[in-house]
């Protein structure tokens, strides 16, 4: 995480409204997945709020079901997600004020297959 916006390379600061796109392991009990390897490569990119154009971001509330195949995100299982918070700091890698919602979320690599 280079604590850069990924679309107008403007530094992020403590306090800004983020968009943050991570790579992790759905936890229902958790509000948001783990990251994937924290330590060597978190696999976390960051947007200024205003900044962040990729696609359209609609909150939902858990238990998550994938945006690509409609199937519920099951314990465990590797995702791509979105959050929305406050930068905390440049040394924490979570927002702050993420609250308990979604608004982007798929499963990571392929979707199963199956009813």
């Amino acid at each position: 995480m280079n604590n850069k916006c990924e679309n107008c390379d403007v530094p992020l600061k403590t306090g800004d409204v983020i968009v943050q796109m991570a790579k992790g392991r759905y936890f229902p009990e958790q509000i948001t997945p783990t990251y994937g390897d924290f330590v060597r490569d978190p696999e976390v990119l960051e947007w200024h709020d205003g900044c962040f154009k990729e696609f359209k971001l609609v909150l939902q509330a858990g238990p998550y079901k994938c945006l690509r195949c409609h199937k519920a995100i099951q314990h465990s299982e590797e995702v791509f997600y979105i959050t929305k918070g406050t930068k905390y700091s440049l040394y924490h890698t979570r927002p702050a004020d993420r609250g308990k919602t979604m608004p982007w979320i798929v499963h990571a690599g392929k979707c199963p297959t199956g009813t």
